[in-house]
């Protein structure tokens, strides 16, 4: 089955594949950003990726058209989204098995009195 021509249509007007393709070169460039900017605390580009692209769907989930454009909707929401990750802060949805791109010495750390025992 041929593409189709996707170039004129409206970000509304197309399936969830489609803006995916359009705007790829956008979230690996963020990607590129992010990982340079963080590399020391990020475990891996692949997972901080993959994270981006599920903070794609969010975006293409909660944008309201008639608030703006799409691509702004993306690139404002990846930063912040991304930002709430490095912080610790898990993505929408992910609360229960939230996607981890930082490096274990990174994650919130427990201090000794956490495990002594208290009245002893």
């Amino acid at each position: 089955m041929p593409k189709r021509n996707t170039k004129k249509l409206k970000d509304e007007e197309l399936t969830i594949d489609e803006p995916y393709e359009r705007y790829q070169n956008e979230i690996r460039k963020k990607a590129g950003f992010f990982f340079e900017k963080f590399r020391e605390k990020i475990s891996s580009f692949e997972d901080l990726y993959q994270a981006i692209c599920s903070i794609f769907c969010y975006a293409r989930k909660t944008w309201n058209k008639d608030k703006g454009s799409f691509s702004a909707h993306l690139k404002s929401t990846i930063n912040r989204k991304v930002i709430d990750l490095i912080q610790g802060i898990p993505l929408p949805g992910c609360s229960d098995a939230p996607f981890d791109i930082l490096k274990t010495e990174y994650k919130s750390r427990c201090r000794l009195e956490d495990f002594e025992e208290k009245d002893r």
